[in-house]
């Protein structure tokens, strides 16, 4: 059969009509395919984007909850009390403490340093109350105050003949009823 004939034949325009239609398919099954790469593409940038806003959310209502926290802590515990008056703190030492110790671990998990600082700063401060409030070491031991005895008054002091000779002392005396805190430091009273 020659080539000018087969190719008006019904055979051959039967199979170009074949071929084109494989071909049709083959293109609409990639852009078909490649539409669902891209639907499945958003998809996932759509709930990432959402779960990305949920994180924020969330860290930004546990930064909240820790600092009303922290403001509540130092609101309650923050109220020092004379050390006359042998008071304790409204929500006791201890508790205070491991709240400030959960913030903290808080705080960094979050990454919110100002918070970190701020609970460290308070932390510290805190401990210095208590530590002030328990007093010195001597009243821990059972010695009572009354037996303490101020440090002697400079006029007090013996001085040498020979030094009282040469210069005269500039040092103003005492008065009798001058408390040890007037008479703290080079002898100068000291008045509130």
């Amino acid at each position: 059969m020659p080539l000018r004939e087969f190719i008006v034949s019904p055979g051959f325009v039967g199979a170009t009509v074949l071929v084109a239609a494989l071909i049709v398919l083959g293109a609409v099954l990639y852009a078909v395919r490649r539409a669902g790469k891209r639907f499945d593409q958003e998809l996932k940038q759509r709930k990432r984007l959402h779960d990305a806003v949920r994180d924020a959310e969330e860290a930004a209502q546990a930064r909240q909850q820790s600092w009303q926290t922290f403001t509540w802590l130092v609101d309650t515990a923050g109220v020092e009390p004379a050390a006359s008056e042998g008071a304790t703190l409204g929500v006791g030492p201890e508790l205070a403490m491991a709240t400030l110790r959960g913030l903290l671990r808080d705080a960094e998990r979050l990454h919110d340093e100002t918070l970190a600082d701020a609970v460290t700063a308070y932390q510290n401060q805190f401990a210095r109350v208590l530590a002030q409030q328990a007093g010195p070491l001597s009243d821990l031991a059972g010695a009572p105050s009354a037996e303490r005895k101020p440090p002697p008054s400079p006029a007090a002091r013996p001085q040498p003949a020979n030094a009282q000779d040469d210069k005269p002392d500039k040092k103003p005396v005492p008065d009798e009823n001058a408390s040890a805190a007037e008479l703290a430091g080079d002898g100068r009273r000291h008045r509130r």
